[in-house]
C-alpha cells in the first residue's frame, strides 16, 4: 500500500516545494523550484514542475497539498522593506503558476498564511535562518545548508504544518 503524503510549497522565484510522509516525520523530496530565463527575466519552469509534480503524485499518494498564502509585502514605515511594483508582480505569477499546476492536477489544496505555520513552528518574528535551523533539528539527515536552502526548509516546514493538520 502506498503511503500517504503532503506537498508543503513556499513560492517565489527563489521557493521550493517538499513532500512529507503523513505516517511519520521523513522528507520523500525536496527541491527548488526549476528556473527558465526567458527575455533576460527568470521564472518558473512551469512544464518541467508540472512533469515533477505529476511524477510525484504517481509516486507518492499526495494526500493533499498546502501552499504558503503569499501576499505583496506592503512598506513598512521606519524600515528599508519597499518591494517595487515588479517584484510584486514576479512574486503574485509565481504564486499564481503554482495554484494552476495544483488545480490542473487535480490535487486537493489548502492556502496557509506565513504567520499560521510559523506559529505552529515557533517562528513567529523570526529571520529566515531561524526556519533553515528548525527543519535541520526535524529532519537532521535532510542534507540542507547554508542560507541557499531556506526555501526548501519553509517549504519542509509548510509541508509539516500540513502533516500535523489532517
Amino acid at each position: 500500500m502506498m503511503k500517504k503524503a503532503v506537498i508543503g510549497f513556499d513560492p517565489g522565484l527563489s521557493g521550493a516545494f517538499a513532500v512529507l510522509n503523513c505516517e511519520r516525520d521523513h522528507a520523500f523530496f525536496s527541491s527548488d523550484f526549476p528556473i527558465i530565463i526567458k527575455n533576460d527575466k527568470r521564472h518558473i519552469d512551469i512544464i518541467s514542475l508540472t512533469n515533477t509534480l505529476q511524477q510525484l503524485a504517481s509516486q507518492y499518494h499526495i494526500h493533499h497539498v498546502f501552499i504558503e498564502n503569499v501576499n505583496a509585502m506592503p512598506p513598512v514605515k521606519g524600515k528599508k522593506r519597499k518591494p517595487g511594483n515588479q517584484t510584486s508582480f514576479t512574486f503574485g505569477r509565481s504564486f499564481g503558476v503554482l495554484e494552476g499546476i495544483v488545480g490542473a492536477l487535480g490535487l486537493p489544496t489548502t492556502l496557509i498564511t506565513p504567520a499560521t505555520w510559523k506559529r505552529r513552528a515557533g517562528l513567529l518574528k523570526q529571520e529566515k535562518v531561524a526556519s533553515l535551523n528548525r527543519a535541520l533539528e526535524l529532519y537532521p539527515g535532510c542534507g540542507l545548508h547554508l542560507k541557499k536552502h531556506i526555501g526548501r526548509a519553509e517549504a519542509m516546514l509548510i509541508a509539516r504544518y500540513g502533516q500535523e493538520s489532517l
